[in-house]
């Protein structure tokens, strides 16, 4: 499993977790749902549309808030500000419009439309704050890896176990 969503960087392992921590932290723990992300969805049955451009804004923008509120209380990047949780919601619920639909068939698995998603978010805010990591899921229906898609440097997959809950 080491080679699970080989990120290229020897420095970053390979998580195997699934806990309670949301935010800014070390661990995934679903951020997207944990930490209201995107509105308009039932994020507890059903995944947001990873290729919508709205969806992409929204959480852009409520990205780039949390984290600028995080720099403002003090907050040091590469210090005391390192990860970012960007993992999916708890649930297999994923969309099912032509682009998800394509993506899901060139890339053989919904982890596809995830990574190019959090590819886009965490190059954005690099942009702005550079030097943030962004925590993923490899879970569930993202456990495959995409085929033809890989984690940019700024991702850190998590991988884990269907039904582990708690570290």
């Amino acid at each position: 499993l080491n080679t699970f969503y080989d990120t290229g960087l020897s420095d970053v392992p390979l998580r195997f977790a699934h806990s309670h921590y949301c935010g800014l932290c070390s661990v995934a723990c679903h951020g997207i749902q944990n930490q209201r992300l995107v509105e308009g969805y039932d994020l507890v049955s059903e995944q947001p549309c990873y290729n919508d451009d709205y969806v992409y804004e929204e959480c852009l923008e409520n990205v780039l808030e949390l984290i600028g509120r995080q720099v403002a209380s003090g907050a040091v990047i590469g210090e005391t500000l390192t990860y970012f949780d960007l993992a999916q919601p708890d649930n297999a619920g994923f969309c099912t419009c032509k682009t998800c639909r394509d993506v899901l068939k060139k890339e053989a698995s919904q982890s596809g439309s995830v990574v190019m998603f959090a590819n886009r978010i965490s190059e954005a805010v690099n942009e702005v704050y550079p030097g943030i990591k962004f925590l993923i899921f490899a879970y569930g229906l993202t456990k495959v890896p995409p085929k033809t898609v890989p984690p940019n440097e700024y991702l850190i997959p998590t991988f884990c176990l269907d039904g582990c809950c708690y570290v």
